[in-house]
């Protein structure tokens, strides 16, 4: 392919003649540039909030009132989150950055040093209450119900202390109902995890006395009480609920010996029972001889199948403790036939201790069954999945093409949830495989020739579901292209994919359709996530797009409706609109507008037809500064071809005068026409502000 030509930016000369007033920039600017990170809008659009960060350690959380416009600030605040009725506002707050940097200069000890302060906002009454020490806290935001846990405390100042708190023997931590303002404390908790949807916790706890004395207790913040799951020393860790709450999983080791290696079990609890049982362990009947369950993988639910699965691995051997440092052998054999070569064995070590592999149990039946094995290691799960199958796959045999090409293989399996019988269903396939939501199909992206398949796992048919066009067709690297991307499947089971400007709707049993017109005149439109949790999309539903026309790099936002195919605009105009999120329950919008000379501030928008409002105003100072203007360069290569490219030109630009001339040579930045560049170092381009700042 042929080298895509890249960007130009003329840059004025140190000491060239500024307007009168404004400020030369110099490298002390890069630290007060703030940034705007974590915005989120509430669930009704009410509140927005978002946090203003720079190289400076500032970090102030913003809250913003829609309906007063009315803005509240607090400095050195992260981690904020809105509930669902919108009445409160979670945040924790740390102590200012330099004074923790004074404290380390004076050596004082971690454990001494100021911790961070949860804050909880009424945002009807606007007071705020707080909790010191605090650790962590997460949210059950369908139940408002706050589980915040703290950090250690000093038995020597704390006489209610009967044991010594840590990551051993657990802290305190604090259940705050937000609706009732009613509050309980357990102690010496380790661990713990909600089925946030349900109002369901599960925590495990060392005991309340100075003995050790573990329980799982489940928390139920409908009725505020706790029932005991399991009450027995052991360690309890990786619980996981299913998405109603009504199961819950979790890894065990009740053996208190030394030889406790290996003896995970699994345990399951379901809904109107009262205890928590163990369902699975190393002697368990599905498992090879020394194989036993694995402490490192989460147990998950897969919701549409009742089923639940979990890791298992070989149990390792310990090396020879009797062996002195100098008799112990360490010895590398490097192979060219090795599928991982000896440096990446070294680098993926770690990971390889921790490596497991998944087995699966009905819910139903009762029955296990192994899934993944060394010879099947890879699996693609969806908790969402149904079908009869599981994919697995086995790179064994091309491992050493991720060394030399930078991709390999793999031969694909398909496996009988039911049985766990496998087959060997392809061969030799480059990209990666998964099944359509309803489970009946495979499905993946050829490189090679551009093209998307389908497979029918009970038949074995397989089917071109596309030919060519559907790929990166910038792609100027010694290798086959990867795909423009996807949307994903629609509930009439068709598949939504991109080519380098459309979106186009796939079968497995019927011709591409063109759903968008963009190639015709080179605009380029993408599909916007709002955070909606499908999986699969409506097929009467309306999709929000960005779009980019290549002409002359304007950008905006559409709505179309998947079934008809009609677009509305929102907003558009000649700058680059980015990082949209809409409020869950309401037509209310925030994004960001910028252009080289404009910062992406937010802006509040309902799309009625009202002017939009931006809501925060994150650098100031630019106005102190003469900024610079940057425009297309068009012109025409050798070959024939017609290029595009940037020019930055300094304020009050006199094309009389001659300039020198800078020239960033690396990748094709023509569409970046709007971006907006602030002044900070960069690793590999120019820093096109704070040249033509400097009066060139």
């Amino acid at each position: 392919m042929m080298k895509k030509l890249l960007l130009f930016a003329l840059l004025p000369l140190l000491g060239a003649t500024m307007l009168s007033g404004q400020k030369t920039m110099t490298p002390e600017v890069y630290k007060i540039w703030n940034r705007i990170a974590d915005k989120q809008i509430s669930d009704d659009g009410n509140w927005i909030s978002y946090r203003l960060t720079n190289e400076n350690d500032r970090s102030d959380l913003v809250i913003y009132d829609t309906q007063t416009g009315k803005e509240y600030n607090y400095p050195n605040s992260k981690g904020s989150k809105f509930t669902k009725s919108e009445s409160h506002l979670i945040f924790m707050k740390s102590v200012h950055p330099d004074t923790l940097k004074s404290l380390k200069r004076k050596k004082v000890k971690k454990k001494k040093m100021p911790k961070d302060t949860l804050l909880i906002m009424d945002l009807k009454s606007r007071e705020v209450s707080k909790v010191k020490n605090v650790q962590s806290y997460k949210l059950a935001n369908k139940n408002e119900v706050l589980a915040i846990k703290l950090v250690a405390g000093d038995m020597k100042k704390d006489s209610t202390l009967v044991k010594k708190e840590g990551k051993k023997n657990g802290t305190k931590l604090l259940i705050r109902n937000l609706k009732t303002g009613k509050s309980k404390a357990i102690g010496y908790v380790t661990n713990y995890a909600w089925a946030e949807k349900a109002g369901k916790m599960v925590l495990h706890t060392t005991g309340q006395d100075s003995t050790k004395a573990d329980k799982v207790l489940l928390y139920d913040a409908k009725s505020d009480k706790l029932l005991t799951l399991v009450d027995q020393l052991g360690k309890y860790s990786q619980f996981s609920f299913d998405e109603k709450g009504e199961h819950l999983a979790f890894i065990a080791n009740r053996d208190t010996s030394k030889e406790s290696r290996g003896k995970e079990e699994l345990f399951l609890w379901r809904e109107g029972e009262r205890r928590a049982k163990a369902i699975a362990g190393h002697k368990s009947r599905f498992l090879s001889k020394d194989w036993t369950l694995s402490q490192h993988r989460k147990p998950s639910f897969m919701e549409n199948q009742n089923r639940l699965v979990f890791g298992v691995a070989p149990l390792k051997s310990l090396p020879d403790s009797t062996l002195l440092d100098e008799e112990k052998v360490d010895v590398q054999i490097w192979n060219y036939k090795d599928g991982k070569i000896q440096t990446r064995q070294d680098v993926d070590l770690k990971e390889a201790k921790k490596e497991s592999y998944v087995a699966a149990y009905n819910l139903n039946s009762r029955r296990f069954i192994q899934v993944t094995d060394p010879s099947n290691k890879s699996i693609r799960l969806n908790d969402k999945q149904e079908g009869k199958y599981y994919l697995t796959a086995d790179n064994r045999a091309y491992a050493k093409f991720a060394t030399w090409k930078g991709h390999d293989y793999r031969d694909i399996y398909k496996v009988n949830a039911e049985t766990g019988a496998k087959t060997k269903i392809a061969e030799r396939i480059e990209g990666n495989t998964r099944l359509t939501p309803d489970g009946k199909y495979m499905y993946w992206y050829e490189r090679a020739d551009t093209s998307w398949y389908a497979m029918n796992l009970d038949s074995g048919t397989k089917s071109v579901m596309s030919h060519g066009r559907f790929y990166d067709e910038l792609n100027d690297r010694p290798m086959h292209p990867r795909s423009s991307g996807t949307i994903g499947w629609t509930d009439d089971q068709h598949f939504i994919v991109y080519d380098h400007y459309d979106l186009w709707k796939l079968s497995p049993n019927s011709q591409p359709q063109r759903l968008t017109n963009g190639r015709k005149d080179e605009v380029r439109y993408r599909h916007v996530r709002l955070g909606n949790d499908w999986t699969t999309l409506p097929t009467d539903t309306t999709l929000l797009l960005s779009y980019i026309d290549y002409d002359d790099m304007s950008s905006g936002y559409v709505e179309m409706n998947l079934s008809t195919g009609k677009m509305k605009t929102l907003v558009e105009g000649p700058y680059r609109y980015s990082g949209i999120i809409k409020a869950k329950k309401a037509d209310k919008y925030i994004y960001s507008k910028e252009n080289f000379e404009i910062f992406p501030d937010l802006i509040f928008d309902d799309f009625s037809g009202s002017k939009p409002k931006t809501i925060s105003k994150a650098n100031p100072q630019q106005e102190d500064y003469a900024w610079g203007t940057m425009e297309l360069y068009h012109w025409t290569d050798k070959e024939g071809v017609k290029r595009k490219a940037l020019l930055a030109k300094p304020d009050n630009f006199d094309p009389a005068k001659k300039y020198p001339l800078l020239v960033n040579f690396y990748e094709k930045s023509s569409d970046r026409l709007n971006s907006h560049r602030a002044p900070l170092a960069h690793r590999s381009t120019i820093n096109y502000t704070y040249y033509t700042n400097r009066g060139y």
